[in-house]
């Protein structure tokens, strides 16, 4: 294991369904599943105020192994807190010396 892996914590992404709610309507229902290595790189302060400023949708950024391929609205749990995938950031810089996925994720209090 090599010690950039050592930061990954593990986490499992949220599956929706729609299930009858049993007066002819239909509730969202969430479930566990694939689970996935996410590590929090974090803010700067700058960057926090930046956003915070500028209304922006993100609370922090995280960093995946390579072709996790999580999509934009997809929420993990991890530690018992929920998040969105807000965006997919650019590709591994060139200089690195091993591959991986950034995203922009927010904090959510709930699943919604």
């Amino acid at each position: 294991m090599s010690l950039y892996e050592t930061f990954y914590t593990p986490a499992v992404v949220m599956n929706k369904t729609k299930v009858p709610d049993g007066v002819g309507g239909y509730v969202n229902s969430w479930s566990e599943g694939a689970e996935i290595k996410v590590a929090f790189t974090g803010l700067t302060p700058t960057e926090r105020i930046a956003a915070q400023q500028s209304n922006v949708a993100y609370t922090d950024t995280i960093v995946t192994p390579e072709n996790m391929a999580l999509d934009e609205q997809d929420i993990f749990k991890t530690d018992g807190q929920l998040y969105r995938v807000v965006a997919k950031l650019p590709k591994t810089p060139s200089a690195a010396s091993f591959q991986f996925e950034r995203y922009n994720v927010s904090r959510l209090a709930a699943l919604p």
